[in-house]
């Protein structure tokens, strides 16, 4: 049930939000017993089909600015391969207060604008 519920919150989030869905997804992949790095990195599979049918989504509906999001998602790449080799080496409870860190952060941030 965990799953069913998490993955349809994720998903919507995902669309409306704008966001991957990883604040969600890991959270409920360490409740079903996951380690945080496994956590994390099937999350990023998860992820990578939201925002693989988000993208398809906004470009037929044509939000999509090209000339703006190839540059940034040049540098994105560079920084999904950086965080990869990363990822590896983070001890795990590093890693979890990490992730609350950036939660809050970007709680705080959103509800600032």
């Amino acid at each position: 049930m965990l799953c069913i519920l998490g993955g349809l919150f994720a998903g919507i989030c995902s669309i409306i939000f704008g966001t991957g869905g990883g604040m969600i997804i890991v959270p409920i992949l360490v409740k079903l017993g996951l380690t945080r790095r496994e956590a994390h990195a099937n999350a990023i599979v998860v992820v990578s089909v939201l925002s693989l049918i988000g993208s398809i989504i906004v470009f037929m509906n044509k939000f999509v600015v090209l000339n703006e999001i190839i540059l940034l998602g040049l540098w994105c790449i560079l920084g999904s391969v950086l965080g990869a080799f990363v990822l590896n080496k983070i001890n795990q409870v590093f890693l979890r207060k990490l992730f609350a860190c950036f939660s809050v952060w970007a709680g705080i941030r959103m509800i600032r604008k």
